[in-house]
């Protein structure tokens, strides 16, 4: 794994050990970090949650690409070293991108204090597209997304019909879905989070059925 483009391109990346997560691929990463540029300067000085960050990769890629700072949570141990082995090979200090350890849906709270340009979204296909997308949900509840803001969820891409239905049925609008192999993208925009955030009050921000079980590592920053 190597960061496939921006100011950090060629630098080496490790992937965790085991399989608890599920890095993207250098060139599937490539395709979508392109196909945020085709859509205007997501980039530039964007602040980026890395919801599921696994590796870190994506974070590491946007920030190469010009963001201002990313988020990076992740609840796995191997997931948690393997992301502060890259951001150190990257030379990428807590100015620009922390390790948010814990599970996304218990960390919501901290994470709004920030409002991100930019939400990335790459969990276990398992999740259902619902689940996954109330991470945006409750960001929206919490004021923690910027107008416009963008959704990046790459999911199975057997479900990508269920992802974009998903994610109209919360008002967002749908970009782009792309398929590579058994991964899709969906790219969509949150123009309206107020119109996320009453979705969000009135089903709950954060469903109980989506909250993992908590981990001893959940609630730190670094």
């Amino acid at each position: 794994m190597r960061v496939v483009g921006g100011s950090l391109k060629g630098r080496p990346l490790t992937a965790p050990a085991g399989d608890a997560t599920r890095p993207t691929h250098d060139r599937v990463r490539e395709a979508l970090m392109s196909s945020i540029s085709s859509l205007g300067p997501w980039f530039e000085d964007a602040v980026v949650l890395d919801a599921f960050a696994g590796s870190g990769a994506l974070g590491i890629e946007c920030v190469s690409r010009g963001a201002r700072l990313a988020l990076l949570c992740e609840r796995d141990a191997a997931a948690q070293r393997a992301i502060l082995a890259n951001l150190s090979r990257c030379q990428l200090g807590r100015e620009q991108a922390r390790l948010v350890r814990g599970d996304v849906f218990r960390q919501v709270d901290r994470l709004a204090a920030h409002r991100f340009d930019l939400v990335l979204l790459d969990p276990p296909y398992a999740l259902r597209p619902a689940c996954a997308l109330s991470v945006v949900q409750a960001l929206a509840a919490r004021d923690a997304l910027a107008a416009p803001a963008l959704t990046v969820y790459e999911h199975d891409a057997a479900r990508a019909d269920e992802a974009a239905r998903a994610a109209e049925a919360l008002g967002m609008e749908v970009r782009a879905l792309r398929r590579y192999g058994a991964a899709s993208v969906l790219i969509a925009r949150v123009a309206d989070a107020a119109s996320l955030s009453v979705a969000a009050s009135q089903e709950g921000a954060v469903p109980s059925a989506c909250a993992a079980p908590s981990s001893r590592s959940c609630g730190s920053v670094e």
